[in-house]
């Protein structure tokens, strides 16, 4: 469900900008390599991702550290299961959200949403996309969104997906150049 509510705002005007979309593989390397050409083709002013944590109960949670640690304790979609290497060799050790996560936290819980922040984005995909977004400079945050079982109900996945694309908006406004005043 969560891809889907990432998708559906591809190609939204908001604000005078336009939202682009992309679900990535739930496999390494091809999700950093998707992500990347994503990146390339969109040139986006930020980067919003979306990924499911496994706690039921957990709500929201805005992540606020990437680790560059890949522990897979489980396989990904491919098969592969990757135990103590770095996402980035040389890398910094774990790297800051770059959009800011006060405010993707307080949108949330402000539009009714179970919302936390947290300083572990785990070490499988989530993390290793995260991590990958951040080294690369982009204006990033990662939303772990709780999973939705077939069925339920899953408004609020995409009320916490236009949320928190409209926090960006505003923090990528905020940080545009006045142009100057014309005489």
């Amino acid at each position: 469900m969560t891809g889907e509510a990432v998708a559906a705002l591809d190609g939204i005007e908001r604000g005078g900008l336009v939202f682009r979309a992309a679900v990535l593989p739930v496999a390494w390397p091809r999700a950093r390599e998707a992500a990347l050409a994503a990146i390339e083709r969109a040139r986006p002013l930020a980067v919003l991702s979306f990924g499911i944590h496994g706690d039921r109960k957990g709500g929201f949670r805005v992540e606020t550290l990437a680790a560059n640690e890949l522990r897979f304790g489980i396989a990904d979609n491919d098969g592969n299961r990757i135990e103590d290497a770095p996402v980035l060799a040389g890398g910094a050790a774990s790297l800051e959200a770059t959009l800011p996560a006060d405010e993707l936290l307080d949108a949330l819980r402000t539009r009714g949403l179970e919302a936390k922040t947290s300083r572990d984005a785990g070490r499988f995909l989530c993390n290793a996309v995260y991590y990958t977004l951040l080294a690369h400079g982009a204006r990033s945050a990662f939303v772990h969104v709780p999973p939705i079982e077939d069925g339920e109900d899953s408004s609020a996945v995409l009320a916490a997906v236009e949320t928190c694309a409209l926090v960006a908006a505003r923090s990528v406004r905020a940080l545009a150049p006045t142009p100057p005043p014309k005489i």
